[in-house]
């Protein structure tokens, strides 16, 4: 999940630290509009998947999940076999 998470920080993050770069060193008008845009948005973007993808790859966070939610639970399991400690997973 680290690397995960570490590799699209740096692929949502990279587009605007070059923009940003580009503006200070080279010249305030190098960077197009669209692309200083885009690359806003993209920061954006990266804090919106990063709880997906924390939940995506961590197991305990999607049983606890599924443990508050009766209705995502299958038939045979029960809160019995799916434990949930909100204070283990630092809630």
């Amino acid at each position: 999940m680290f690397y995960a998470v570490t590799l699209l920080f740096l692929l949502l993050w990279g587009p605007y630290v070059v923009a940003s770069y580009l503006r200070v060193l080279v010249r305030p008008g190098a960077v197009p509009q669209a692309y200083l845009t885009a690359s806003v948005w993209l920061t954006f973007a990266q804090a919106g998947i990063n709880p997906v993808v924390c939940f995506l790859f961590n197991r305990e966070l999607r049983d606890c999940f599924r443990a508050q939610f009766p209705c995502c639970q299958s038939p045979q399991a029960t809160q019995a076999t799916l434990p949930c400690d909100l204070k283990g997973i630092g809630l």
